[in-house]
C-alpha cells in the first residue's frame, strides 16, 4: 500500500516518510531530471557564475552582524573599487585570489565564502528573485555544487573555466561579450537579494 507520512514542516524543508515503492518511484523521476539540469550548465553559462555569486555574497556580508564578516565585506569593497571598469563586477580573478592568498584578510573572506555556499541564503535568495529567469536559477542552484566542489582542490577555481571549456574554444566565437555582459549586470548580477532572504549571523 502506499503511503506518504508528513513528519515535519518547515519554511525551508518538509521532512516526510514513504513506502519503498514510492520512493523508488519519485527517484526514477528526480534522476533524470538532476542529469538535464547539470547539462544546462554550460562553458558560456560558467562565465556568469563568477560575477553572479561574488555579488550576492558581497549583498550577503551587508546583512550580517558578524564583525568578522564587517571585515570582509570592507575588503571585497576594496577590490570592487579598485577595478579599472566601469561596471567594477567582481571577476574570476578575484576568487583565485581570496583561494590562494596566505594573507588573514583573505583567509577571513574564504571562511565567509564556504559559510555563504553551504547556507540557505543564497538558494532562497535565487529561488525568490524576480530578476532572474526561471530556467537561470536552475542553472545557478546547480552551479552552487560546482563552486562547493571547487574547495575541495588544492588551488581552488584555478581552472573553473577551462575544464570545462574542452570542445568549446574551436566552436566559432562572435564579438558578443560587451553585450552579455551588459545583460549579466542588468538582468543577473544586481538580482533582487535582499535582507529577507539573507539570515543574520
Amino acid at each position: 500500500m502506499n503511503y506518504i507520512k508528513i513528519i515535519d514542516i518547515q519554511p525551508s524543508e518538509v521532512v516526510i516518510k514513504i513506502d519503498t515503492q514510492t520512493y523508488l518511484m519519485l527517484l526514477s523521476m528526480i534522476q533524470p531530471q538532476e542529469q538535464n539540469d547539470t547539462a544546462e550548465v554550460t562553458p558560456d553559462f560558467l562565465r556568469r557564475i563568477v560575477p553572479f555569486f561574488m555579488n550576492q555574497f558581497y549583498i550577503w556580508t551587508i546583512f550580517q552582524k558578524d564583525e568578522n564578516i564587517s571585515c570582509v565585506r570592507e575588503t571585497l569593497e576594496k577590490l570592487k573599487n579598485n577595478k579599472i571598469s566601469n561596471q567594477k563586477k567582481f571577476e574570476l580573478g578575484d576568487l583565485k585570489l581570496i583561494h590562494n592568498s596566505k594573507s588573514k584578510k583573505y583567509i577571513q573572506i574564504r571562511q565567509a565564502w564556504l559559510k555563504f555556499l553551504y547556507s540557505d541564503d543564497i538558494k532562497n535568495c535565487i529561488q525568490n528573485s524576480n530578476k532572474v529567469k526561471e530556467d537561470s536559477k536552475i542553472k545557478y542552484i546547480q552551479s552552487i555544487i560546482i563552486l562547493q566542489n571547487e574547495l575541495e582542490k588544492q588551488r581552488p577555481y584555478a581552472r573553473l573555466l577551462s575544464k570545462y571549456r574542452k570542445g568549446f574554444d574551436e566552436k566559432p566565437q562572435t564579438d558578443t561579450n560587451s553585450q552579455i555582459d551588459d545583460h549579466i549586470q542588468y538582468e543577473e548580477e544586481n538580482s533582487t537579494c535582499n535582507q529577507s532572504y539573507f539570515s543574520q549571523s
